[in-house]
C-alpha cells in the first residue's frame, strides 16, 4: 500500500527487502501495481556501458543509477 520512493529505499533499505525471483510474470496491464528491480552492474572495461530496456504495456519506467547510497543519475521512459 502507498508509494515507495527511491529516497525511502535508500534511507531504509532494510524495510524494503528485495527478494530474488525466477519465472515470475509481470502483469503489464495492472495499473494498481508497481515493480522495483535492483540490478548491480559494474563496467570493468574502459569502453562506454550501454543498457537497453525493452518494455511493452507499461505506463512508464524510471531507472536510477545509485552509488554510495545516493542517486547519481535518473532516466524516465514512457508516458
Amino acid at each position: 500500500p502507498g508509494q515507495v520512493t527511491i529516497d525511502a529505499l535508500l534511507r531504509q533499505p532494510g524495510q524494503y527487502a528485495f527478494v530474488p525471483t525466477r519465472n515470475s510474470l509481470i502483469q503489464p496491464n495492472d495499473r494498481q501495481r508497481a515493480y522495483w528491480f535492483r540490478v548491480e552492474l559494474a563496467n570493468q572495461t574502459p569502453e562506454a556501458f550501454f543498457l537497453h530496456f525493452v518494455y511493452s504495456g507499461t505506463e512508464h519506467i524510471a531507472v536510477y543509477e545509485v552509488a554510495n547510497g545516493r542517486v547519481i543519475g535518473e532516466r524516465r521512459m514512457g508516458r
